[in-house]
């Protein structure tokens, strides 16, 4: 089993976040009267920070880290064990390039 990230956690827990900031901006616009943006931004919050603590983990220590990235290819180095965090469509990536060079 390859160690890596998972980039469609990351992502999903980054458009959660996002999602509870738009729902509070809408909250706010409206006056504060709106029940159904409160209860969609503290929806999204708790799937967000959930998504957060799972995806966030170095696959090979168990980890947490503060962060991940939409595109870059990698999300650093773990700060306990100190081996580079991939994300797994970075490693799939690399392995298709390499069997396209040994062709």
């Amino acid at each position: 089993m390859k160690k890596t990230l998972n980039r469609k956690l990351t992502r999903c827990w980054m458009a959660f976040m996002a999602g509870s900031l738009f729902f509070l901006l809408f909250l706010f616009v409206s006056g504060g009267g709106a029940v159904v943006f409160s209860v969609l931004s503290i929806a999204c919050l708790v799937i967000g920070v959930i998504l957060l603590l799972i995806a966030n983990r170095c696959p090979h220590c168990g980890n947490g880290f503060r962060g991940g990235s939409w595109s870059k290819p990698h999300a650093g180095y773990c700060n306990k064990c100190g081996k580079l965090m991939e994300y797994d469509d970075t490693v799939a990536e690399r392995e298709r390039r390499r069997t396209l060079r040994k062709d």
